[in-house]
């Protein structure tokens, strides 16, 4: 289905009002097949998982659909209260419009419990300072080259380290490093950059510790390495948790790990920040064949307590009114908000993020337990000078055990660890 024309304008009153050829469209299929589909918000943001699980239990959910913050979508998951959207035939998963990430990360065996129609918005990366980069004899828009040359790599990042780490006086002291970053971020990124999560889900849909894999434990090493070679800026004493984000406004580093969304207004642009930003992928291990980050999307979900007819008809509803429209730029709307300085952010990174290289951060998905473990027990305690990585995660691994196994419970194979 298509709108005629790019745009119309229609006369109202003593104006004109311009109509986007997706409202254009919308209004067409409301009128012929005589439904009517609104946005609201209806809770606020913290109250929405406790008012989505009461709803649905009394049998009177708030809204037909409901887009869940993924940190929200455990424990009405383990619930029980989402429809399986792969029993309405008026879905097609397998079309352009639907988001690979959530529906894979919403797939259970032959069940799926979650969709999103818009792109993901982009999260870990690094994002770095041209400024700083010139300085230190570099291309400032080296890494958006090496990213598009496939040869942003981890050996490449950590030659970049070695350059960008300098003693600007002589006297013996590190004054400007590689890299200043919470080590939450440095860690996430690294391990998303290999492709996986610290939780995998298997093809039953039954949810495994990926603590002690290959990929996880080598991104925890090259993370360590970059700190032990002093490429990385230790936290000064009696400073906050979040020196990290000063240090870097004031040039203390070159690069951070970090969200895309510390380059808008909302960052460091209006945290005072005056040197021009760019922001690329996170570098990937040798020898992969692409670069990988995580996307933290909302969901939305038809409530489980509908009956097949309703649920089908709210399908057919909203099948229609997510058809991708030529015309319509509104799924772009999202990539202006980092348009501060630097263009590259869009023209060369962003759309990595939604050509299949973004992954549903499943971690999220186990939040009344794991995800309020992987913080305290591993995240944070970066650079590990107390307890060696390896420890922690057989420590964590124990931890988890029953959590998984309640997890995975009334899925597929329930011995499954």
């Amino acid at each position: 289905a298509t709108s005629d024309g790019l745009e119309q304008i229609i006369t109202m009153g003593k104006g004109a009002v311009r109509v986007s050829a997706r409202e254009l469209y919308e209004e067409a299929i409301m009128e012929k097949y005589n439904f009517t589909l609104e946005r609201k918000a209806v809770t606020g943001w913290g109250e929405m998982e406790e008012a989505y699980i009461e709803s649905v239990q009394q049998g009177e959910p708030i809204a037909h659909l409901v887009d869940l913050d993924y940190r929200f979508l455990a424990k009405p998951l383990s619930m029980g209260l989402f429809y399986d959207l792969a029993t309405l035939d008026e879905f097609d998963f397998s079309e352009e419009k639907w988001n690979s990430a959530v529906r894979e990360g919403m797939t259970f065996g032959s069940s799926i419990y979650g969709m999103r129609s818009d792109v993901s918005v982009p999260a870990g990366g690094i994002i770095f300072n041209k400024r700083l980069f010139e300085e230190a004899g570099l291309d400032p828009n080296l890494p958006y080259d090496l990213q598009a040359a496939g040869e942003w790599t981890w050996s490449k990042f950590e030659e970049l380290c070695g350059i960008l780490t300098r003693d600007t006086n002589g006297d013996g002291q590190t004054d400007v490093y590689a890299t200043v970053s919470q080590g939450a971020q440095t860690i996430q990124s690294l391990v998303f950059s290999t492709g996986e999560d610290f939780i995998v889900k298997d093809a039953e849909g039954i949810f495994h510790n990926n603590l002690s894999s290959k990929n996880v434990t080598d991104a925890i090493d090259f993370a360590l390495q970059l700190y032990e070679k002093g490429y990385e800026m230790p936290q000064p004493e009696d400073t906050n948790w979040d020196y990290f984000t000063d240090a870097f406004v004031q040039g203390k580093a070159a690069m951070q790990f970090n969200e895309l969304w510390m380059c808008e207004w909302d960052g460091f642009y209006g945290n005072n920040m005056e040197d021009e930003l760019g922001f690329v992928m996170p570098p990937k291990p040798d020898g992969a064949k692409g670069y990988y980050s995580y996307a933290n999307d909302t969901v939305l979900v038809i409530p489980s307590c509908y009956d097949e007819k309703t649920a089908s008809d709210i399908a057919f509803a909203y099948n229609l009114f997510s058809v991708l429209i030529p015309e319509d730029k509104s799924r772009d709307e999202w990539k202006y908000r980092y348009m501060v300085k630097d263009e590259r952010i869009e023209t060369d990174t962003l759309d990595y993020f939604n050509v299949g290289k973004s992954t549903f951060y499943l971690t999220h998905m186990l939040a009344e337990g794991i995800w309020d473990s992987i913080g305290p027990d591993l995240l944070w305690l970066y650079p590990f000078k107390e307890v060696a990585p390896e420890a922690q995660i057989k420590e964590i691994s124990e931890k988890w055990e029953a959590l998984l196994e309640e997890a995975n419970r009334g899925r597929g194979d329930t011995d499954a660890e």
